[in-house]
């Protein structure tokens, strides 16, 4: 599926003290502007990781790409207490009956393109996840999945 977004981009990167917003004149932010080359795949890499949202993209339960706040909430580590696990690129849920709920969404969306909102355990750890089947274009078969975690 990223296979297809493969082509490269020129990206402008500001330097932060530009990108945050300083009042330098326009001929200063001309100057320190430079261009840099980078692909699609990495552009959309780094967009990602600036949502705060937690989302994996899946094929089954094997993790094709996570961003920063799913691999900040979703660690493998008996202390973080998540209803989902991530390791070892694979996404799990930590009870069984959550775990055949959340396999049988994927499965779902992957096969016949149904999205689904998952309710995961209960009382104040329970967790909402999007299920969202992904196809590169219209009437490709859905080749990975979105999930997307709801704030905690």
């Amino acid at each position: 599926m990223l296979e297809s977004i493969t082509a490269a981009t020129t990206a402008t990167v500001l330097p932060p003290n530009l990108a945050r917003g300083s009042r330098r004149a326009a001929d200063d932010t001309a100057a320190a502007v430079r261009p840099i080359r980078l692909d699609s795949r990495a552009l959309f890499g780094f967009m990602l990781d600036e949502i705060d949202h937690a989302m994996l993209l899946v094929d089954g339960l094997h993790v094709l790409h996570a961003n920063r706040a799913a691999r900040q909430q979703l660690e493998c580590d008996d202390t973080s207490g998540h209803l989902l696990q991530y390791g070892t690129g694979w996404v799990s849920a930590r009870s069984r009956v959550d775990m055949v709920a959340l396999e049988d969404a994927i499965t779902a969306a992957k096969s016949r393109g149904i999205r689904k909102l998952l309710t995961l355990g209960g009382g104040a750890k329970r967790i909402s996840v999007a299920v969202i089947p992904m196809a590169v274009q219209r009437g490709d078969d859905h080749a990975a999945v979105l999930l997307v975690m709801g704030k905690r």
